[in-house]
């Protein structure tokens, strides 16, 4: 019999919902938490220890098994500040959680209500994650959403932001149109903003942001409330989802928007996207279907395949859906794939077990590529499924495992007494299949928590952590593609960072006319000039050490890069008398 591992966190707090968000790197896992509950009109928030939420680090051992090794707090913790709730990401020796309902800037002073703010954190020599950095939005909007989803890969970061109101350049206000803000990590292990990324064709609650999934040089971020196609065809929060492509200047640049072949109006699409290597599964989670005699059924959900071309293009593959798909299922919620398997998260499937119906008990299906085509294998269930617990709400997938999130889980006996909405996440090592609808049945593998469980690691205060200066506020960076059908200035700027003289140079230059403004972090323009020349010498010399903004325009649109102003610092006695000489 196969096997499969609960995994719940050491503290088991009451309305925790552990698996809240859930993401992997390697073996080892990070796993977010709700911790908020309501009880009749007050709000309840964690214990008074560890107010706004936590985040767990988990590691996959030689046998199978995850352990938990790590809890992560905020290290400026409020209360309500939903820290670890569905914005957690990890990559390697770094990862990032979200608060998405914390209200202050870096240091501490600035408060914007709900605005929300990112933590970093850095895996040591010794295996324990510290905390590296908070970062915010350069442009922090009220309820902005900073954070509701979250990423990160190699050297960049990058936070989701769906209800952010303003432009790539803090500009142009549309309600809830969203962004993607991007930061970068330099040779100092600092996380610089970098990019403001929008969608070409913003427009008001579309929740661009929502949803964000990187794989080498693509991104993919979801906008599950678009409403217009390429040509224009406006179905109200049918969805979308845009592709953006690195360059060989680690810009990220949108180069496709794709729909929904089958585009229904609060279809969703884009709610849940999963980028591996050349392939894409894109959920819509409340597109409808219909029955074999014509009735339509609501909610049901779909997922869909695409696949990059020779010709670097992502193009449609396959549509999928569920086996005795209902109405409300919602599959296409959460999305995994790989080479050759799909995972397809639905939370509010209704299970049957011992006879009796468990509404919103949630499922996950798997596929597996056959000839080039997905096929359906099985779907699995809770160990101990009941009502409500949504199972398949968040879900990871690699090669060799999965873990399905059930975090409104509370069948843990404590003391022989289970506890409210706990949450849990099963580990699945071995893969079902069976070409059926029935789920298969598992064996449930025993695993005790370390005694005593490893304690929550308190990082100081952020006041006493050397948090060198940052631009958060006002800086906008983005490659702003203004007219599709012509041809940006691209550009390189070096060296980078600068004493004071550096060079700019035009790799696409065309002969025209170019524009361009030298800018200060507070937005002062300090030269602004016309100009014709491929190459243009620059020099900041005067200017005290930071970023600075080079914005370079022609008739097609503009572009704009950080330029890092560090002077040498003097060692010696610039009177060469009182050097000796």
């Amino acid at each position: 019999m196969k096997k499969v591992q609960k995994a719940t966190s050491s503290n088991l707090f009451e309305f925790e919902s552990f698996g809240y968000g859930i993401d992997f790197s390697g073996n080892t896992a990070i796993v977010g938490t709700f911790d908020i509950r309501w009880i009749g009109k007050h709000m309840w928030v964690g214990r008074d220890s560890i107010p706004g939420g936590r985040a767990y680090i988990l590691e996959r051992n030689s046998e199978g098994i995850w352990v938990e090794k790590q809890v992560l707090t905020s290290p400026d913790k409020h209360y309500e500040d939903c820290f670890g709730e569905r914005g957690v990401a990890i990559s390697g020796n770094y990862a990032i959680v979200s608060a998405s309902h914390h209200e202050y800037d870096p240091e501490n002073k600035s408060k914007v209500t709900k605005s929300g703010a990112a933590y970093i954190y850095e895996k040591d020599k010794e295996g324990i994650w510290q905390f590296k950095q908070k970062v915010v939005a350069f442009d922090r909007n009220p309820k902005g959403q900073f954070g509701l989803w979250v990423e990160i890969d190699g050297e960049y970061a990058f936070v989701g932001t769906p209800w952010n109101n303003t432009d790539s350049q803090g500009n142009k206000t549309m309600t809830r149109a969203g962004a993607v803000f991007v930061y970068k990590r330099d040779t100092e292990g600092r996380w610089n903003p970098f990019q403001k990324l929008t969608a070409s064709d913003r427009s008001s609650n579309a929740s661009f942001g929502f949803s964000c999934s990187v794989s080498e040089n693509y991104m993919c971020i979801g906008a599950y409330a678009e409403n217009a196609t390429d040509f224009g065809q406006n179905i109200t929060k049918a969805g979308a989802a845009y592709i953006f492509k690195k360059n060989d200047q680690g810009v990220w640049v949108e180069t496709q928007k794709l729909v929904s072949t089958k585009r229904a109006a609060y279809g969703s699409f884009g709610g849940s996207v999963c980028l591996n290597g050349k392939q894409l599964i894109v959920g819509a989670q409340s597109e409808p279907s219909w029955s074999e005699n014509g009735d339509s059924l609501k909610q049901t959900g779909a997922a869909y395949i695409f696949e990059l071309s020779k010709y670097g293009t992502w193009d449609f593959k396959q549509k999928i859906t569920a086996c005795e798909a209902d109405q409300y299922d919602n599959f296409g919620a959460a999305v995994g794939i790989t080479d050759n398997r799909i995972l397809v998260g639905i939370p509010y499937d209704e299970v049957i077990r011992n006879g009796k119906k468990l509404p919103n008990a949630g499922s996950a299906q798997f596929f597996e590529k056959e000839d080039g085509k997905w096929v359906r294998t099985q779907r699995v269930i809770s160990a101990d499924p009941e009502a409500g617990q949504r199972f398949g709400e968040y879900l990871i997938l690699a090669d060799e495992f999965a873990g399905i999130s059930e975090h409104l889980d509370g069948t843990v006996p404590i003391n022989t007494v289970d506890k409210n909405k706990t949450g849990a996440v099963y580990f699945y090592g071995e893969f079902p299949t069976e070409k059926t609808c029935e789920p298969p049945t598992y064996e449930l593998v025993d695993y005790q928590h370390p005694n005593p469980p490893p304690p929550d690691v308190f990082t100081p205060e952020i006041e006493d952590i050397a948090i060198t200066e940052t631009i958060v506020d006002t800086i906008h960076v983005e490659p702003v593609i203004e007219e599709p059908e012509g041809e940006v200035p691209i550009f390189t700027l070096s060296p980078n960072p600068t004493t004071g003289k550096f060079q700019l140079n035009i790799l696409n230059y065309d002969g025209g006319q170019y524009k361009l403004i030298l800018k200060t972090p507070q937005s002062r323009e300090i030269e602004k000039k016309n100009f014709t020349t491929k190459i243009l010498e620059l020099d900041l010399s005067r200017e005290k050490d930071g970023t600075y903004i080079v914005k370079v325009s022609n008739r097609f649109g503009n572009l704009q890069l950080p330029i890092v102003l560090k002077k040498i610092e003097q060692t010696t006695d610039p009177n060469p008398r009182n050097n000796g000489l």
